[in-house]
């Protein structure tokens, strides 16, 4: 099984209720993100910000079932990330979230636009966030 036949898999049993209770830990994403070390996991901080910007973004809030497929493969993004006990084990030093940031990566990579439009609704593209200026780090892939 690649990795895109599992996403789009797992990602089927996305709903709209799902997404808008993944939106309410939105913080345990964040606060996951801060127990990493940056450095070994290159594009994770940028693509859990992306993800969270999604998951609180108007079109997650009121989306309505069978959702679109970048909104279902965000959801199921965020709900692996969140997991502790995936297929990587994410207790295990240096390599722990390494599927969870492949994952995150490759939903970007899959959806890039869609993800993009529905996190820049809501957001002053004007403004310099910096998720905007890490951009393309979002889309290397992993060494």
């Amino acid at each position: 099984m690649t990795i895109d036949q599992y996403i789009e898999e797992q990602c089927q049993q996305m709903n709209s209720t799902d997404l808008r209770v993944l939106g309410s830990f939105t913080d345990r994403l964040l606060d996951k993100l801060k127990e990493t070390n940056a450095d070994e996991y290159p594009g994770l901080s940028e693509a859990v910000h992306l993800i969270v910007r999604v998951l609180d973004s108007q079109a997650a809030q009121q989306a309505k079932d069978p959702l679109p497929t970048w909104l279902a493969e965000a959801g199921f993004a965020a709900g692996y990330l969140l997991k502790r006990y995936d297929l990587i084990p994410d207790h295990l030093p240096e390599i722990g979230l390494a599927d969870d940031a492949l994952i995150l990566q490759r939903v970007i990579v899959r959806n890039q636009s869609e993800l993009y439009r529905g996190s820049a609704e809501e957001t002053d593209l004007t403004a310099g966030d910096s998720w905007q200026k890490d951009w393309p780090a979002v889309l290397t892939p992993p060494d």
